[in-house]
């Protein structure tokens, strides 16, 4: 859970923490998911998608500005492809609602659009080792990291549930 600590690297709209004093026996973490202002007990495809955004985006060192734009850089076609492929892989979104999550207001996106990138990067992943490398990085970061707010999760349900027995 180092990547909760590090505040600099979280999406500032999934996770809100206070300090944590790590120099306790138990961590008192007071670090919460949340969706609409609610606790959410499962993780949704909003946060699963902005944790694909921010992992896809470190492991090709681009900047997220610019994985939307519309340069035709190869690192960036890359990144978009990759991250096409993981949103269909990790998400219940369809073709047109991912085409709908990576448009820009240069550059519409439609359904045949990430259709034709989940398959160039299927093709890719069949062919060369190095995005082979990359997929298999960015799936065992996305796992932990999504453990990692599953546990969170889980820790504040029992946290809540000890709260509201504590008169009891």
């Amino acid at each position: 859970m180092e990547w909760l600590v590090k505040r600099n690297r979280i999406a500032k709209e999934l996770i809100e923490t206070t300090e944590i004093d790590l120099k306790k026996d138990h961590i008192s973490v007071y670090s919460y998911v949340l969706t609409d202002r609610r606790y959410v007990g499962t993780v949704n495809d909003t946060i699963k998608t902005n944790l694909l955004k921010e992992i896809v985006c470190e492991v090709y060192e681009v900047d997220k500005s610019l994985i939307f734009s519309k340069n035709r850089k190869r690192n960036l076609v890359d990144a978009r492809h990759c991250l096409a492929y993981f949103l269909r892989r990790n998400t219940k979104y369809s073709f047109a609602i991912i085409g709908k999550i990576m448009a820009s207001p240069i550059r519409k996106r439609d359904h045949a659009t990430i259709l034709n990138s989940v398959n160039v990067y299927n093709d890719l992943l069949d062919t060369e080792d190095y995005h082979k490398r990359r997929t298999l990085i960015i799936q065992k970061e996305y796992n932990k990291r999504i453990s990692d707010i599953e546990l969170t999760n889980t820790y504040i349900s029992n946290s809540a549930d000890i709260i509201d027995n504590w008169e009891n």
